[in-house]
C-alpha cells in the first residue's frame, strides 16, 4: 500500500426544511457541484460524531447524480462578477449566481467589472451557462 493524498469533499445538503452533513471520499468527491444543484447521493454510511451530532459518510458503492434541467433562458441584471477557479461567476440583481466555464468566457473579469451593472440574456442549465447574449434596450 502505498501513501497518497485521498480527495474529501464536505456537504451540507438540504432536504425539504432538514439540513445533513456529508463527507464524500475518494472519486465521488471530485464531483463538480455548484450551490443550487439538485443531487441525487446513493449508498452512506451514518456516523455518529465525538460531539455527538450525526453526519453522513460515502462508501465504496456511493453515487452522486446531479438532476439536469432544461435549458432555460432568463434575462438578469448582472450587478456582480467573480472569478473562481478558471469559472466566472454573475451575481444578478436578485441575488442569483450563475457559473460562466472558461470555454464560454475567457476574457478578463476586469473588464467585465468596468461594465457593471449590465443586462444580459443567459441560456443555462441549472444556472450554468452555456450562451450569452447582450439585451438590446
Amino acid at each position: 500500500m502505498t501513501r497518497t493524498h485521498v480527495p474529501i469533499l464536505d456537504l451540507h445538503l438540504v432536504c425539504a426544511e432538514k439540513g445533513f452533513d456529508i463527507s464524500l471520499w475518494r472519486d465521488v468527491a471530485l464531483t463538480d457541484l455548484y450551490v443550487g444543484d439538485e443531487v441525487v447521493i446513493t449508498h452512506l454510511r451514518p456516523c455518529i460524531l465525538s460531539n455527538g451530532r450525526g453526519k453522513f459518510h460515502s462508501s465504496a458503492y456511493t453515487t452522486v447524480k446531479i438532476a439536469e434541467g432544461q435549458v432555460q433562458d432568463t434575462e438578469a441584471q448582472i450587478i456582480g462578477v467573480s472569478e473562481i477557479n478558471d469559472t466566472c461567476h454573475f451575481l444578478t440583481s436578485d441575488s442569483v449566481v450563475y457559473v460562466i466555464p472558461q470555454y464560454i468566457f475567457h476574457g478578463k473579469v476586469d473588464d467585465l467589472i468596468s461594465r457593471l451593472p449590465m443586462r444580459l440574456t443567459l441560456k443555462h442549465i441549472n444556472r450554468r451557462v452555456l450562451q450569452i447574449q447582450s439585451v438590446k434596450e
